[in-house]
């Protein structure tokens, strides 16, 4: 479903006179394409029909036609709906407890694939001021590659990925990380032994 089905599926729901579908109700709903194309933010009638048939492909409504194809209700002598033809809104409430359970599901799938994003990015972020210090200092280490390597895990990032894909970019980055920091650890131990070489030197005989 899109987002304009959803629209038009949101339109038909509101023709509906109460405020939740309940089995006790008449759940078919009658608008002309006129009232539906107003209730869906002026809508084309061309683009009305696509969305609608979308809608049915999916389950989500049924179309119950009239024998001249027009949406209308006939209402019995007590002024209570007889017969309608319209779009039945039933497949959506029988469906409405797996369309709910979906909905939470997707609402958590999201939050795990910003968390994961969030997590790629620290990591990127991090190895890119090391390997640009590295770099800056003349350590030792291969800085050009691991930058391109950093450059190639944005361009990656800048596309819409999956939780799966996302969560495949963290070993590259781990990887990464260990050589920049092998880098840094051989700075220190050389700065660590010239240090010692200069506390040899200023060591005075007894």
């Amino acid at each position: 479903m899109t987002d304009r089905d959803l629209a038009v599926l949101n339109a038909l729901v509101s023709f509906h006179p109460n405020a939740a579908l309940s089995d006790n109700d008449n759940l078919i709903v009658f608008p002309s394409n006129a009232a539906l194309s107003e209730r869906a933010h002026g809508m084309a009638e061309s683009t009305l029909r696509r969305h609608l048939a979308a809608l049915v492909r999916a389950g989500l409504i049924l179309r119950h036609d009239s024998p001249n194809g027009k949406r209308y209700a006939r209402r019995g002598v007590d002024g209570e709906i007889a017969r309608a033809f319209g779009f039945d809104l039933r497949p959506l409430l029988l469906q409405a407890a797996d369309i709910q359970e979906a909905a939470q599901q997707a609402r958590a799938d999201q939050a795990r694939l910003a968390m994961a994003r969030e997590k790629i990015s620290l990591m990127k972020r991090d190895a890119l001021k090391l390997a640009l210090y590295g770099q800056e200092n003349a350590l030792p280490g291969d800085w050009d590659a691991l930058l391109a390597d950093l450059m190639a895990v944005h361009k990656q990032m800048r596309r819409k990925l999956s939780l799966d894909e996302v969560q495949a970019l963290e070993p590259q980055l781990e990887d990464i990380l260990r050589k920049i920091h092998r880098g840094l650890a051989l700075e220190t131990e050389e700065m660590s032994g010239t240090d010692a070489d200069s506390g040899r030197r200023g060591e005075r005989s007894p």
